[in-house]
């Protein structure tokens, strides 16, 4: 089964737009149990980022959520997912936070502060010692007596801290039987479409290929996966919708300008590095002809002196 692949942010986009599947998907990333979730306010998902003086389609979902806690107690927080095919500057994950702890939550009518969870998934390795889906959480320790606190969570550090989750699609192992990285694969080039070899395809067609992923009817019929096979069914559709299709090109055509961009970037600074380093080369090593020279000449003034006095002798 030909369907669109969810790492370009029409399809992300796409896929998120079924609250079931954003339910399920990030019930399993958090591995807390979502009782209702919608989306947030459309005023709060309108932050832009920038990178290198560029608005940049890094795409993020904002949803508030109803959590059931592990003691049964229930929780609304707001959840924003983050996903992108390159790794921004830092201050630009830095600056959309800052905005969301800024901003308030219209619910009902009020204005409130909810705790705050984030998700980011992210093509582009960034650290590969770390975990593929990598979970930062946050305990309350007194750290008079060095014991980890185990009494109520108090609302002003929860709305002060917040827990974050890394995934590194590229690192993600081919396991369908976890049932987070059976979801997450979808995001991953495991079901990338193999190109026969000798098969010689124009650049257009290359693009095409690149956007979508195959399934193998094996790996459908073996995997009994409510979450999954809606996901499948969705991205089918994904790959059939002539609108998700346009944005889609026109995103990876974006994606591939910005690529072309930092390589040839990449490629002067490794140039200029690389002029410096010659620069510093040819000042090492007229450096060491002057003291050669001074070598020479102090060996010559020893020579003049002993033939001084061999002159005085005379």
């Amino acid at each position: 089964m030909i369907i669109a692949y969810p790492i370009y942010d029409a399809v992300f986009k796409y896929l998120m737009e079924d609250m079931k599947i954003a339910k399920g998907l990030i019930s399993r990333i958090i591995e807390e149990e979502i009782i209702e979730l919608t989306h947030a306010p459309q005023e709060e998902t309108q932050i832009k980022l920038k990178l290198n003086m560029e608005s940049i389609g890094v795409n993020h979902q904002d949803y508030v959520a109803i959590i059931k806690k592990e003691t049964g107690e229930l929780e609304k927080i707001a959840i924003e997912v983050q996903k992108s095919t390159i790794q921004p500057k830092i201050d630009a994950f830095r600056n959309y936070l800052s905005e969301k702890y800024r901003k308030h939550t219209t619910i009902d009518g009020k204005e409130i502060y909810l705790p705050i969870k984030t998700i980011y998934i992210i093509e582009k390795t960034f650290n590969k010692n770390l975990p593929s889906v990598l979970k930062v959480d946050r305990n309350y320790t007194n750290v008079l007596t060095r014991k980890k606190y185990e009494g109520r969570k108090d609302k002003f550090v929860e709305l002060m801290t917040h827990d974050a989750y890394f995934i590194q699609t590229k690192l993600l192992p081919p396991d369908l039987e976890n049932e987070i990285t059976r979801v997450l694969s979808f995001f991953t080039r495991m079901f990338a479409i193999k190109i026969p070899k000798g098969q010689k395809l124009t650049n257009t067609e290359k693009r095409k290929i690149a956007r979508e992923l195959d399934i193998p009817d094996e790996v459908i019929d073996k995997i009994n996966d409510k979450l999954f096979l809606r996901m499948l069914t969705r991205l089918f559709g994904g790959n059939s919708n002539r609108q998700v299709q346009m944005n889609t090109e026109l995103s990876q055509k974006w994606q591939d300008m910005w690529n072309a961009k930092q390589e040839e970037k990449d490629r002067i600074i490794e140039f200029n590095n690389l002029k410096i380093e010659q620069k510093d080369e040819i000042i090492e090593q007229n450096k060491q002809e002057l003291e050669q020279k001074d070598e020479e000449l102090e060996q010559k003034n020893e020579l003049i002196k002993k033939l001084q006095e061999q002159l005085k002798k005379i």
